[in-house]
């Protein structure tokens, strides 16, 4: 019986990660797509986010791992801060691709968000990792959630340039990392070959930018692109190597949160002038 109603919450929890997707989907698409929104409603809609990020790890915790009911009271009022601020800032509108501050914090809301739906897929699926942090990234959910939002987020890109693309590979790299599919030696060799691929793209794209691009934007993205696309690389070779999986893990979520903020902030595009200092950090 107690299995039978843990099978029936693992299928639960598949279908609310879907319904969590399009819902931060829509909450974000619908944001970006306005040029200007207001505070008082993006700070609303951060709590939804937070919300909903609860309500997952809730699940998870509580229900596979044992957990006390404690904690949903809790991550409720935690989660509520935001709504509860939104009652006392003025009401103004902000363009929030221009405005860095709510453009973070939104960030950093869809990366706890993306982490709390892996928390809750690795707690129902996942049995031979047992660390919280590890456990929420090292999963197939984790690399299904990159590859929908490279794809997502491209698409309702206004200008489809370059650089855009550049930052859809770097998040379709993150896809296929091998350590997130421990299925077999055979299909971890197969997606460090796919990731490796996309990666080599990445970098060609990126030394593109940083070519053409004279610009504060084209030269931050490629630069920063470039170190978060080491470290990963770097990462995969301790795992490959050492069965490691801390460093690809911390760097998957820097590099995560970095995306989110090249998505979701818009870096002015003001000409610079071409120091060594550029190229010597690219």
């Amino acid at each position: 019986m107690i299995n039978q109603s843990l099978e029936l919450i693992r299928i639960f929890s598949i279908f609310y990660i879907i319904i969590m997707m399009a819902i931060d989907f829509w909450i974000l698409g619908s944001v970006l797509r306005r040029e200007f929104v207001n505070k008082r409603l993006v700070l609303f809609l951060i709590s939804i986010i937070l919300l909903m990020s609860g309500e997952s790890i809730s699940i998870g915790y509580i229900a596979f791992s044992g957990g006390t009911f404690l904690i949903e009271p809790i991550i409720l009022i935690l989660s509520s801060i935001p709504a509860l601020i939104s009652f006392t800032v003025k009401s103004e509108t902000l363009n929030v691709r221009k405005d860095l501050g709510i453009g973070v914090l939104l960030s950093l809301t869809t990366v706890y968000d993306e982490l709390s739906m892996g928390y809750l897929y690795g707690t129902a699926f996942v049995h031979d990792v047992t660390n919280p942090f590890l456990l929420s990234v090292e999963n197939p959910a984790f690399g299904l959630m990159m590859l929908a939002d490279g794809i997502y987020f491209l698409l309702i890109s206004r200008n489809k340039t370059i650089l855009e693309g550049a930052i859809t590979t770097f998040a379709l790299s993150m896809a296929f990392i091998p350590s997130l599919y421990t299925f077999s030696k055979t299909a971890e060799l197969y997606l460090s070959l796919v990731s490796s691929l996309i990666m080599i793209v990445n970098v060609v794209m990126i030394y593109l930018i940083e070519i053409k691009r004279v610009t504060l934007q084209g030269q931050l993205v490629s630069i920063s692109l470039a170190l978060f696309d080491f470290i990963m690389m770097l990462g995969l070779s301790l795992f490959a190597s050492m069965e490691d999986l801390w460093l690809i893990s911390i760097s998957m979520v820097i590099s995560m949160a970095w995306y989110f903020i090249l998505i979701i902030h818009q870096i002015p595009s003001r000409r610079i002038s071409l120091k060594l200092r550029y190229p010597f950090l690219f």
